[in-house]
């Protein structure tokens, strides 16, 4: 993220996302839309590397010590990686955006939604693969 010339100052922890998995989270100071950042990020790094969620800041919370206050930073919403929701078209559509549903932990997934973007990851992954063979 601080490579990127639009990116003032940044930071990436985890957190615990609606299946109780770990999912990156970035606080970024930046002028840049958030869906730009996300391009330019899936362009130079894997997509389990690019944060499922970036959040903009007008400034990062610092602790007395001068280090960001990681506690202090705002949750994620866990639905914002939505995309506009298109209802699926056919039976298998609707069978996958099911699983997703499930897997992810999110209400309505459609199908233009990212895998990865609503926190899905390999373990995800696998498991989805799993409810699938049943």
């Amino acid at each position: 993220l601080l490579a990127l010339d639009s990116v003032q100052e940044a930071v990436v922890t985890t957190v615990k996302d609606a299946s109780d998995q770990d999912a990156l989270v970035a606080y970024v100071i930046t002028d840049e839309e958030v869906a730009i950042l996300k391009d330019s990020l899936k362009r130079t790094l894997p997509e389990y590397m690019v944060p499922s969620w970036i959040i903009k800041l007008d400034q990062l919370p610092m602790t007395a010590n001068g280090k960001v206050d990681l506690k202090a930073l705002p949750a994620p919403d866990m639905e914002a990686n939505q995309t506009a929701y298109e209802a699926p078209r056919d039976e298998v559509e609707a069978l996958f955006c099911g699983i997703w549903e499930d897997v992810l932990g999110v209400s309505q997934v459609g199908i233009h939604d990212h895998f990865f973007f609503l926190g899905g990851d390999s373990i995800k992954g696998i498991q989805m693969a799993s409810r699938l063979t049943q």
